[in-house]
């Protein structure tokens, strides 16, 4: 429901990130709150997905 609010009331920009960062909330959240173990492949991951969101929001700048 959120997702629908957001198209509705946000750019698009906004909400075409989502998607993207919603594998590493889940990721970290597991590793927090579960104890889950993370290996090296997924905080590489983790990382070139939040370098790829950072460089898409502030590589104009």
């Amino acid at each position: 429901m959120s997702y629908y609010y957001l198209i509705r009331h946000t750019s698009v920009r906004v909400v075409s990130i989502i998607p993207l960062i919603t594998p590493v909330f889940s990721l970290l959240l597991g590793a927090f709150f579960n104890n889950e173990t993370l290996t090296l492949t997924q905080i590489s991951g983790i990382a070139l997905v939040l370098i790829g969101l950072a460089y898409y929001e502030y590589g104009s700048k």
